[in-house]
């Protein structure tokens, strides 16, 4: 995150408030300190977004993405058995382009951004 605001590029982060694991005060640490766009869906009747995905893009066009079970908590990185699957641009570009189309799939669900 420090080498992110460093060369001034925000991150997107998008959560929900599904199973009230979201702590409100990291993600506005996340906005206030490093510039971080979130956004959260609310809704957690009729949809429950549960996904974990980090994409990396790139200036090259090599974007990478991460796609598993890992939370982005102490647990889960240091202490919890998760398991997750590295995609690229040219070794698995149909699946990349998959997750390219996240933004459609956010606007049909009540996605909203977070105002600290």
């Amino acid at each position: 995150m420090i080498d992110l605001k460093r060369r001034r590029v925000p991150p997107r982060v998008v959560t929900t408030t599904y199973m009230g694991a979201t702590e409100r005060i990291a993600l506005d640490r996340l906005v206030r300190d490093f510039g971080a766009e979130v956004k959260i869906q609310y809704d957690s009747v009729r949809t429950r977004l549960h996904a974990k995905a980090w994409l990396f893009r790139r200036n090259t066009g090599f974007n990478t993405a991460y796609v598993g079970s890992s939370n982005l908590s102490r647990s889960a990185m240091l202490e919890g058995v998760e398991w997750n699957v590295r995609l690229s641009a040219i070794a698995t570009a149909p699946l990349m382009k998959k997750l390219g189309n996240l933004r459609n799939v956010l606007e049909r669900h009540n996605i909203r951004e977070l105002r600290p």
